[in-house]
């Protein structure tokens, strides 16, 4: 019994592959690295990486906690500055394109196909009676680059990092807004 496998199948079989470790990624895994910091500068003042701050680092909270001196005018008057402020819209902008960055960076993982159609009718006579035909086209194409290197992988985890970054900036704006 002869078995070939279809060309369609190649693709899937290399998809399984890759998916399965057999291709690797280049280059190092990014590590944060923290910074060594003496003891004495602690010793004369209070630990700020020990405390928590009073918001929880939760965004949805950081208006919840202005709340807690129950003035409505202050509410209102951060909720006006958050809507001019534009720092703020420049950070929303940022994620928003960053966000961009990471459906671009997922969709290049994946195959694309192209379809295009055509119909075209035409005439001819070559000297006698005229007679009409229609001629109708179609085309399916379909490539995928597969991330034979992990290149497309480090893009993905790049387009990650860099929303997760523009929301921390997007945050930083908030407080900055609100303090």
């Amino acid at each position: 019994m002869n078995t070939k496998i279809p060309y369609v199948a190649i693709p899937l079989l290399m998809s399984a592959c890759s998916s399965g470790g057999l291709f690797t990624k280049v280059g190092p895994d990014y590590n944060i690295e923290q910074p060594i910091t003496p003891t004495s500068w602690y010793s004369s003042q209070p630990d700020y990486h020990a405390q928590k701050l009073a918001h929880h680092g939760n965004q949805a909270e950081l208006m919840h906690w202005w709340e807690g001196f129950q003035d409505p005018v202050l509410i209102r008057f951060l909720k006006a500055a958050e809507n001019v402020n534009a720092t703020l819209a420049d950070a929303k902008a940022r994620i928003e394109e960053a966000r961009t960055n990471v459906i671009s960076a997922d969709s290049a993982v994946m195959p694309t196909i192209d379809f295009s159609q055509g119909v075209k009718r035409s005439s001819s006579s070559f000297g006698g009676t005229p007679f009409m035909w229609n001629q109708y086209s179609a085309g399916l194409q379909s490539s995928w680059e597969v991330d034979l290197f992990g290149g497309l992988a480090r893009q993905q985890e790049a387009a990650r990092s860099q929303l997760e970054s523009r929301n921390a900036a997007w945050h930083d704006a908030r407080v900055a807004v609100a303090v």
